[in-house]
């Protein structure tokens, strides 16, 4: 993983937890943790990251988590799965953007 995530660290690639943020100057929205950082999951659908998975991104800047709850346990997972590929990857789109804070 090319993200420097503590060993002992709650939320590893192995549980990555859902919830709301809100960085500087900006609205709340949906983001998930890995180690000490927030993933930012519009900006991360912006870039395409979900372009494979048939839900509305736009959950993702809900300041509440019902709506992308509310898609379902299969699209859950999925995105799941396109974020464990993604940290896992070190050719990554990811370490290039200002999606992580």
């Amino acid at each position: 993983m090319w993200l420097p995530v503590d060993p002992n660290s709650d939320f590893s690639i192995h549980n990555l937890p859902f919830g709301i943020f809100s960085p500087p100057n900006s609205p709340k929205r949906v983001g998930v943790a890995i180690g000490e950082w927030v993933i930012d999951m519009p900006k991360l659908a912006d870039l395409g990251a979900f372009g494979g998975i048939d839900f509305d991104k736009n959950v993702f800047r809900r300041d509440y988590l019902n709506d992308f709850m509310a898609t379902g346990k299969a699209i859950r997972v999925a995105v799941r799965q396109v974020l464990q590929q993604l940290f896992e990857d070190h050719a990554v789109l990811l370490k290039h953007t200002q999606a992580i804070f």
